[in-house]
């Protein structure tokens, strides 16, 4: 069974600019994509993509540099607050898991000045 709270287990996730979710695990990548779980459907698949395609084009009008980066991954990395039935509460943006992956990885890449 997928842990959020396993380190070891969160390390072998990775997404793709598609959406798509896997890992490199062959069992946990079973239960990702057949078994219970399905994070691969269309909808999530979807909405995974569309976020990602906020961020590069967020990122395309402030240009793609390491500081501009790391400022937008700051930025969901990290809990805002949202108004819920009138109350503030602390959330993390959709989709932050492979937004963040995503942006890390291009950061590791070495092709930002």
């Amino acid at each position: 069974m997928i842990s959020p709270l396993n380190v070891g287990m969160m390390g072998t996730i990775r997404f793709a600019v598609s959406g798509r979710i896997k890992s490199t695990d062959p069992k946990l990548d079973v239960e990702l994509n057949e078994g219970g779980l399905n994070l691969n459907n269309d909808f999530l698949l979807q909405h995974r993509q569309e976020a990602w395609l906020t961020v590069v084009e967020k990122l395309t009008k402030m240009g793609w540099t390491k500081k501009h980066v790391k400022d937008v991954l700051a930025l969901w990395e990290n809990k805002h607050t949202i108004k819920y039935k009138e109350e503030d509460h602390q959330a993390y943006y959709p989709f932050c898991s492979m937004i963040c992956y995503l942006l890390k990885k291009k950061l590791a890449s070495g092709t930002l000045r």
